[in-house]
């Protein structure tokens, strides 16, 4: 799984069956696990105190990503982000629940 964090790309070897990996984010230790729930790629990242749930979901023809972003711990309101591939037409990009 490669994610970029600030424009860097981040490599986490890290499996889709839920087991618990430990990376370093910027130089802080974190625990992140990754499944499948149906279609969606869910990614629960733990720093210190701090879960934030990811839930990722390709939508229109795979050429968008839906992301939502969720604060279990502290509790919070989720936030949902659509990303298009360049040159796409654009779509809206955030809502808040």
């Amino acid at each position: 799984m490669r994610q970029t964090i600030l424009r860097r790309a981040v490599l986490i070897g890290c499996n889709t069956l839920g087991k618990e990996c430990n990376v370093k984010y910027q130089g802080h230790a974190a625990k992140v696990s990754f499944w499948f729930n149906g279609s969606k790629l869910v990614k629960l990242e733990t720093r210190g105190s701090s879960v934030t749930r990811r839930r990722f979901e390709f939508a229109i023809g795979d050429k968008t990503i839906n992301v939502e972003l969720s604060s279990i711990v502290p509790e919070g309101k989720s936030e949902k982000l659509a990303f298009a591939r360049e040159g796409e037409s654009p779509l809206p990009v955030t809502s808040k629940q």
